[in-house]
């Protein structure tokens, strides 16, 4: 049972680094729109749908 628990911290640990480097990556390109990115990102992650609003000229 410890060990299961291990495990899973373990991938949670792992899925956290990966999201906190692309979300790194992405802010290089993507100035200014964090709060987009990090729901981007969750959709993504949710295999869920998108909808990009915005003003003209903001990275959409």
């Amino acid at each position: 049972m410890e060990e299961e628990l291990f495990q899973q911290r373990t991938d949670l640990t792992a899925l956290n680094e990966a999201v906190m480097s692309i979300r790194s990556e992405i802010k290089k390109i993507i100035v200014g729109q964090d709060e987009m990115v990090k729901l981007i990102i969750a959709a993504l992650l949710a295999e869920g749908h998108i909808l990009i609003e915005g003003v003209p000229g903001v990275a959409k």
